[in-house]
């Protein structure tokens, strides 16, 4: 009976991840909004609100601008030309003409605590089986214990992680490049 459990909340572990890793592919492929899709070297010619369409409030941008360097914050509106940008400090307006890049962050919170909270599970179980006797109660509840800690570690180790995906001038790349506590 406990061998069985143990397969069980396995196969319940790789539906997890199965469907997370298709949740993944299909946030992925749906976007922001409209890109821009000229190269580099024609980015002058991009219209830069319509780079910026898909954003939200609160979305947190990196802007590389000839006027004010890099400079980063939330996503706080467009205003007339420029790109309002909003931080513990106040606001910040960029114009679009001074504008050498935008990058939309995303943190790694998500897939951090699937992913974690998917090994914590399984282990949390094997464990619950060898240590805790031979009673499917152990195993449900070593299975739960190990998921939530699992869970609460992945979130916040993947809070502390940023990528950025660049939306202008319009290559689209998402940056392989991470960054640690929000830098």
């Amino acid at each position: 009976m406990v061998k069985r459990t143990t397969v069980m909340a396995g196969l319940i572990a790789l539906c997890v991840l199965g469907a997370a890793a298709k949740a993944g592919a299909e946030t992925a492929s749906s976007g922001l909004g409209v890109y821009a899709t000229q190269s580099k070297n024609d980015a002058t010619n991009v219209d830069v609100g319509e780079a910026l369409e898909g954003l939200g409030s609160g979305d947190r941008l990196r802007v590389e601008s000839s006027e004010l360097g890099r400079v980063e914050g939330y996503f706080g509106g467009i205003q007339g030309s420029s790109l309002v940008l909003k931080d513990s400090r106040g606001t910040t307006n960029v114009s679009f003409s001074s504008m050498d890049g935008v990058w939309l962050g995303h943190t790694a919170k998500r897939n951090g605590a699937i992913a974690l909270g998917i090994a914590g599970a399984v282990l949390g179980a094997s464990l619950a089986n060898r240590t805790g006797g031979m009673s499917d109660g152990n195993v449900i509840a070593g299975f739960a214990a190990g998921a939530l800690i699992g869970s609460v570690v992945g979130l916040a180790l993947g809070s502390m992680v940023t990528r950025w995906q660049e939306l202008f001038p319009g290559s689209g790349a998402t940056s392989d490049a991470v960054a640690a506590n929000g830098g």
